[in-house]
């Protein structure tokens, strides 16, 4: 098949999946599809006579594919098979990087939140509160964080090199870092809060056992881990139960469900409104509990921030709805659409997909999640510098825990204290969580 085949054959594939889903009428109307794709051409065989450069007939093509998907939304995406290729090994918690995350702070620029512990970025010293302004020769001022981790990924024994500014250095930075195939373990931190301080967290003397696990992210197994981690805490004589997921930005949709399971015994977890592909028209999927993988009904709170989306806000809303969970924290995200990953096969130049928009979260009560996000009963906000503090701290616990398994301590990590992070971090947010279940385990008798 040549490439003027390729490229048609492409686009009708792509126009008709999204006229079906866009609109009934657009999908009988080969009129308007005819002229889209014969503008296409025309704009093609322009830019081959008269582009002053050389231009790639794939990129072209590609190009145009990615302005189509992105005009619907914020979410839908053409992904190249390139990209198609990296998000399936982010989905199963394996890629080659570096096992930093980054954030983009409105003063400050892109900034390393925190290294995984045993990690390339950790190695080579990289620290939380670190300014990345340049990746690869590539000036980090104007690019999104999305940008940034393609820039930073890549495949393992590769090399990237990072311009880095440092509190307390006039002269920037430079790491040589090498990519490694990086594991993310979804569930990250397991414990019984103790007296007097735990988790960043001033503990009273004589509070009850509650148990706290922070989970990072929703991918692969992530419910099956966090069964297991309920089991242990269960094990030691948990009574009250607070579930982190501050700055967890989402992951997979059944995962999710999965999780509410293990708390919801039975009714409504989510509703899911869309669009039957076939008909055009409107249709409501409704997810129910089966009480199979139910831990019991201890009292439990959930952390939440603005940095807590997709499937961290059906969770949030689910148990809130429900009257499962206390929330405390900030208002989630607002990312409360599902897209399906539509491949699509281009021979030689592998599988590329299309992430399109097919339907809207509504949690038990009908509350659409999408633009409005989940408001917590108790809202504790935290400033930029707090945020900051509260990835130094998950980032320090990290360390010292790899350490006690035999790891080692990464380069710099003593230098924490060079700036402000030298202060006392106090998660009040987390306090706030341990003062209502306390409370609420006296009420029972617990």
């Amino acid at each position: 098949m040549n490439l003027r085949t390729l490229v048609w054959a492409l686009w009708l594939v792509l126009l008709g999946g999204l006229a079906l889903r866009l609109h009934d009428s657009f999908a009988h109307d080969t009129t308007a599809l005819r002229r889209e794709l014969g503008a296409y051409e025309e704009v093609r065989q322009k830019i081959a006579e008269n582009y002053v450069g050389e231009a790639n007939s794939r990129d072209l093509l590609f190009g145009a594919l990615e302005g189509m998907s992105k005009s619907l939304d914020a979410h839908s995406e053409f992904w190249t098979p390139k990209r198609r290729k990296d998000e399936r090994s982010v989905t199963t918690g394996l890629f080659g990087g570096l096992g930093v995350e980054i954030s983009r702070d409105p003063k400050k620029g892109l900034i390393v939140l925190r290294p995984l512990p045993g990690s390339p970025a950790a190695k080579a010293g990289l620290l939380p509160g670190d300014r990345i302004v340049e990746i690869d020769g590539t000036e980090t001022l104007e690019i999104d964080v999305d940008r940034a981790k393609d820039l930073i990924r890549g495949q393992p024994g590769t090399i990237v090199r990072l311009g880095v500014h440092r509190q307390g250095h006039e002269e920037s930075l430079f790491f040589d870092v090498e990519r490694a195939e990086i594991k993310i373990d979804s569930v990250q931190e397991v414990l019984i809060l103790e007296s007097p301080r735990a988790a960043g967290a001033r503990i009273p003397e004589g509070t009850p056992k509650i148990g706290y696990v922070f989970v990072v992210k929703f991918q692969e197994a992530t419910a099956a881990d966090l069964d297991k981690a309920l089991q242990k805490l269960q094990a030691e004589g948990m009574q009250g139960f607070i579930l982190d997921l501050r700055g967890n930005h989402g992951g997979l949709l059944d995962e999710a469900l999965a999780v509410c399971e293990l708390f919801v015994k039975d009714g409504l977890i989510l509703t899911v409104r869309g669009r039957n592909g076939q008909s055009g028209m409107h249709k409501d999927e409704k997810f129910l509990s089966n009480g199979v993988s139910h831990k019991g009904e201890f009292p439990m709170a959930l952390l939440v921030d603005g940095g807590s989306a997709s499937a961290s806000e059906i969770v949030a809303g689910c148990l809130k709805d429900r009257g499962r969970a206390v929330l405390v924290g900030e208002k989630t995200y607002g990312k409360g659409s599902v897209q399906t990953i539509l491949p699509i096969p281009l021979q030689d130049w592998g599988e590329a997909a299309l992430k399109l928009t097919t339907g809207r979260f509504h949690s038990p009560s009908g509350a659409v999640i999408d633009g409005k996000g989940v408001t917590p009963q108790h809202i504790i906000p935290l400033d930029q510098a707090q945020h900051i503090a509260l990835q130094r701290e998950r980032y320090r616990r990290q360390v010292l825990r790899d350490a006690q398994n035999g790891g080692g301590i990464p380069p710099g990590f003593d230098r924490q204290g060079d700036d402000d992070s030298s202060k006392p971090f106090h998660d009040v947010q987390l306090e706030k969580a341990v003062e209502l279940l306390t409370k609420e385990i006296a009420k029972g008798g617990g």
